[in-house]
């Protein structure tokens, strides 16, 4: 699954995680991503991203709607704990969980475009609220939540029962792989040997066969343009002359026209020391109805997950900003 922040690289850059963030819902509906909050006696005090304490008078807050969003999504979402975990766990071990937690630093270069447009205060009002929204745990919650949802038991358990298989778990390790010092350099000599070999052909044929099963360039797609929106109404909050909506058309349509190239051959190297005898015995399961119903679930999981974290950052910043965000 690290071809997902592969794809979305296309777009942005990458740094690390953050703690588990909570959320503090005022009784007129804003939400504040905090850091944590604690309720003594009259008040509720919460410490922010940047350790300051504030504390609130205890009827400024909804603490009904307080306790229900700092409840796991699957209990909000009517799914079991017990299947929700057992779902998280599989995902985990396809490299899920990497992926999702890596969204948030997808996200760094962007918003530093704004620095020198805005007050420092807004700087890190932004930095912090998307820093929050997309807290790894806290969207891993609502992805492994959604795959839940929308799946079943025999299903999760064969994929899982699939997914340990030795030869399962050697494909599954080469897609997850760290990369090394050297290899950007090795996969440019690599693509451009395999590009210019023409019996290399059924290799690349076999390989966008597994990018269309899995769904890999569609969620990548579908996430950075979610990414992209987030931005997009962010800018639209903070800046007084926010770019023309055609320069976001034209981040999305540099991304959709790049995404299924970069997928292609993110998983064309990841891929470089199996066989074709290996790629299709993996690319078997995946086209069968069983991989198919896991990879549209994954899909939808993981863009859930994002629109999420999108949601929380986008609408904590609208609050800071006393402002309203456009449905």
């Amino acid at each position: 699954m690290r071809i997902l922040p592969a794809l979305v690289l296309c777009l942005l850059a990458s740094f690390g995680t953050s703690p588990a963030a909570e959320v503090v819902v005022l009784t007129n509906g804003s939400r504040m991503d905090v850091k944590t909050y604690e309720i003594q006696g009259q008040l509720v005090v919460v410490t922010t991203w940047d350790e300051k304490a504030q504390s609130f008078p205890i009827s400024w807050i909804d603490l009904e709607s307080t306790e229900a969003a700092n409840h796991r999504m699957d209990r909000l979402q009517g799914t079991s704990q017990e299947k929700t975990e057992k779902a998280a766990r599989v995902l985990a071990s396809f490299g899920v969980r990497d992926a999702v937690s890596e969204l948030r630093g997808q996200l760094d270069l962007e918003i530093r475009t704004l620095q020198g447009r805005v007050s420092r205060n807004v700087y890190e009002m932004v930095r912090g609220a998307f820093r929050s929204g997309f807290d790894g745990d806290r969207l891993f919650e609502v992805v492994a939540a959604e795959f839940s949802r929308r799946s079943d038991d025999r299903l999760v358990e064969e994929w899982a029962r699939w997914l340990r298989q030795p030869e399962t778990q050697h494909m599954v390790q080469m897609e997850n792989a760290e990369p090394g010092d050297d290899d950007a350099i090795e996969k440019t000599r690599y693509l451009s040997a395999l590009y210019a070999d023409r019996n290399a052909r059924h290799r690349r044929e076999l390989v966008a066969r597994l990018d269309h099963a899995v769904r890999a360039s569609e969620t990548g797609i579908e996430t950075v343009t979610i990414l992209t929106d987030a931005l997009q109404d962010t800018v639209h909050l903070v800046l007084e002359n926010p770019p023309a909506e055609e320069e976001f058309d034209d981040i999305r349509t540099r991304v959709q026209v790049k995404a299924r190239r970069a997928t292609l051959d993110s998983l064309l190297f990841s891929y470089r020391n199996a066989t074709d005898e290996e790629i299709q015995r993996y690319l078997s399961y995946w086209e069968s109805p069983d991989g198919q119903r896991v990879a549209g679930i994954t899909m939808s999981a993981i863009t859930a997950g994002a629109r999420f974290g999108s949601k929380m950052a986008v609408e904590n910043i609208a609050a800071a900003m006393g402002r309203d965000v456009e449905p």
